[in-house]
């Protein structure tokens, strides 16, 4: 045997190869080998410590993951027979809310199977989006669906203290007010327990690389958005103070006010703001006792009914989240996507300019992006530009002209670009004309023939009064 695993303490090692065992194995190997050592051994601490673990964990509500699961399944089924039928839309908005009043108890009030709740999680995500198709009308119409009205009541189990109250119309408002808010009180919780390995945590690392997998499915169901939605509990936090084109789709799961025009509003005006709106009301109630008000109105990250010991969580989590949306970005580069990590991490998005050249010559998906991150610059750095143009020029499609324009109308604009401005527009109104007489050719072969082309001239130099006049004239006769 190896010093290095001979140093290893035995509790430690069994510890890894139990948790590499399937649960069926794990419980034999508890069964027969592990509960037999309590009968030869004097001392009660193990007992003492598995009553006062199930005094702690009384009340605890069941996930029941597998029959919810079944019965969420047939209520779709049931829908996608009878899209309208209202005693299957209410049965399906009530046992969503409900499971989701349990899961936030099982990882706020209990702080315990993190696991099964995420699956338990993404079972209601996939729900809601079976559910628009199950009842989805004629031309895509989600009238139906847009008015189901949701009331999710998130209490403190133990204390019966009420923490939120969410009442939102409609399965995208439930999608991004409920679940993206849910999931981080999933992620934090398991970040809050990793701590208490006694208790039932996972410890730091294992906890750290379960909420990287809750992102990476979040993502994987939602787009980086969600992902974003999770950080901030289903709200978008950061000014928009950019103007962005209108062909262009912008990240805005609700309206957000400028930081200036918040900071002349009174305090309880920017709360009622930011947690109401026409379609919706969230009330976040008993937060007295967590921390001081001044403190959780200028931290968006932080939850008010989260006690003190949450910030360094919290933290975590926005790093993580930092973390997972700049790889996210490194594998497809996206303008909106780099605006919000400007916001959460200003390191991180100077970072990814700097990357910028090398990254954007990566696929053609990518280039076209990256250009336009460039020109939003509040100095638009022209040699870096022109450099990636002239070496990305290949990777650029048919549809990505309106970065082209973009790129000489702001580029126009600069002192000593005009000229290669300029240049551009030309080169792309001759590669126009080009592929304008490559598509003609293939309705008329005989255009470039000297005879056509001579009429075609006369044609185009006739007025079009006298066209007018001609065809009048044949009218007439």
């Amino acid at each position: 045997m190896s010093a290095s695993s001979s140093s290893v303490l035995p509790s430690k090692r069994f510890g890894s190869i139990y948790a590499s065992l399937p649960p069926d194995a794990q419980r034999a190997l508890l069964e027969k080998h592990l509960l037999p050592l309590l009968d030869k051994t004097p001392d009660t601490s193990v007992l003492d410590a598995a009553k006062a673990l199930q005094t702690r964990l009384l009340g605890l509500p069941p996930l029941r993951l597998s029959e919810r699961t079944l019965l969420t399944t047939r209520l779709i089924h049931a829908l996608e027979r009878q899209p309208t039928h209202a005693p299957h839309l209410d049965e399906l908005t009530d046992t969503l809310s409900l499971w989701c009043t349990d899961i936030f108890s099982v990882v706020f009030s209990y702080k315990v199977q993190f696991a099964e709740a995420h699956e338990c999680m993404m079972v209601v995500a996939r729900a809601v989006g079976e559910a628009g198709e199950a009842c989805m009308g004629v031309g895509g119409c989600h009238c139906t669906t847009d008015r189901m009205p949701f009331d999710v009541v998130f209490e403190e189990r133990r204390s019966g203290r009420r923490v939120r109250d969410v009442q939102v119309g409609g399965m995208e408002g439930f999608e991004v007010k409920v679940l993206r808010w849910l999931w981080r009180e999933l992620c934090v919780g398991a970040l809050s327990a990793s701590a208490d390995e006694e208790e039932g945590g996972m410890g730091k690392e294992k906890a750290e690389e379960f909420v990287r997998g809750v992102l990476e499915d979040v993502e994987d169901m939602m787009g980086w958005r969600g992902v974003v939605g999770v950080l901030y509990g289903g709200k978008t936090r950061w000014d928009r103070s950019d103007e962005f084109d209108e062909d262009e789709v912008e990240f805005d799961d609700e309206s957000v006010s400028s930081s200036a025009s918040q900071s002349q509003k009174d305090p309880d005006e920017v709360d009622n703001d930011e947690e109401e709106d026409e379609e919706e009301i969230v009330s976040d109630d008993g937060a007295d006792g967590w921390e001081d008000e001044p403190r959780r109105r200028s931290n968006p990250l932080h939850a008010p009914h989260w006690p003190p010991h949450y910030t360094p969580h919290a933290s975590a989590l926005h790093a993580l989240t930092t973390t997972h949306l700049a790889k996210s970005f490194s594998r497809a580069p996206c303008a909106e996507l780099y605006t919000a990590l400007t916001h959460l991490s200003p390191p991180t998005a100077h970072t990814l300019l700097q990357s910028l050249p090398s990254t954007a010559l990566s696929s053609p998906d990518a280039l076209a992006p990256c250009l336009t991150i460039l020109l939003r610059e509040p100095a638009p750095n022209a040699p870096k530009i022109w450099d990636l143009l002239e070496k990305g020029r290949h990777l650029l499609r048919p549809r990505d002209s309106a970065v082209l324009q973009r790129v000489a109308s702001t580029l126009g604009t600069v002192a000593g670009e005009k000229g290669r401005a300029g240049a551009l527009v030309l080169r792309e109104l001759i590669q126009s004309a080009r592929s304008i007489h490559g598509a003609l050719l293939g309705v008329f072969p005989r255009l470039d023939e000297p005879r056509v082309r001579r009429d075609l001239a006369r044609v185009l130099r006739i007025e079009r009064g006298e066209i007018n006049r001609a065809q009048a004239g044949e009218g007439e006769g």
